[in-house]
């Protein structure tokens, strides 16, 4: 809802709904196997920075957090 009430202010022109499991993730660099139950959503907003890359981000949720998952793919990826 809040995206909705305040697009023009976070530079929202469309929004895409998903669907995230619920579940807490170790954040420690590694995939746990938790997000084996969470859907992939497809990543295909195209932003002047970066032009071209796509992917696929997975989304849980409890309590207090929402986390996400974002595999990027990307011909030019830096990761620096």
């Amino acid at each position: 809802g809040y995206l909705e009430k305040h697009a023009d202010k976070v530079g929202v022109s469309s929004l895409v709904e998903g669907e995230a499991s619920y579940g807490t993730p170790l954040i420690d660099g590694k995939e746990d196997e938790i997000w084996s139950s969470a859907k992939e959503m497809p990543i295909n907003r195209q932003v002047m920075a970066w032009q071209g890359a796509t992917g696929m981000v997975k989304a849980l949720w409890d309590e207090n957090h929402l986390y996400a998952l974002i595999h990027v793919k990307d011909n030019d990826l830096n990761t620096s």
